[in-house]
């Protein structure tokens, strides 16, 4: 039974990952948004569109890095990226575990004064010590890495700890902010 489980296992793998649909377009910040109860509206500097709405259930690490972006004075514009919408900002990525290509959606888009463009996705405690955060975070910076010659882009995935806020700009994931790789958030 456990050897024709595992086989299934990789036949299945293989079944969806060939059926996924993958769809390539230009985003752009959506003009228009819809909310619900499940929002909250925030005064901050700088937003994207002229009303900000935010989710009531975000992080901690959330909400102190758009305390980061609001203090900041090198910052045009920024957008809180949504999820699972076509017009939501995603990269693909290979889960680590079921070996599927699934989608990303990083938390924040910012475009600097300069021009550049910086994406970031806030993580902390156990979700930025797991291997999907690790797959999550190569895509990130192999993105980076293809559109930074275009227009300059930054960013990667961002760590709150009690020496202050960090963001990994490596090519190799780990957690471990002490490491190389990481660098405080400058904004």
């Amino acid at each position: 039974i456990e050897g024709a489980k595992a086989r299934f296992k990789g036949e299945r793998t293989d079944e969806i990952n060939a059926t996924n649909r993958k769809k390539e377009y230009l985003w752009d910040v959506p003009t228009v948004e819809y909310f619900n109860e499940n929002y909250e509206l925030i005064t901050t500097p700088n937003y994207s569109l002229d009303k900000c709405y935010l989710r009531n259930d975000r992080s901690q690490p959330e909400k102190d890095f758009e305390k980061l972006i609001a203090e900041s004075t090198k910052i045009s514009w920024w957008f809180k990226n949504g999820t699972e919408k076509e017009t939501c900002f995603a990269l693909e990525y290979q889960d680590p575990k079921s070996k599927i290509m699934r989608t990303f959606y990083p938390d924040y888009i910012i475009c600097y004064l300069d021009g550049s463009v910086g994406i970031y996705d806030t993580k902390s405690g156990i979700t930025a010590e797991i291997e999907e955060t690790k797959a999550k975070s190569n895509a990130l910076q192999s993105y980076i890495k293809q559109n930074s010659k275009a227009n300059k882009t930054v960013g990667g995935i961002v760590q709150a700890t009690q020496a202050g806020m960090f963001v990994f700009e490596g090519e190799n994931y780990n957690s471990d902010t002490s490491q190389k790789g990481w660098v405080r958030v400058d904004f």
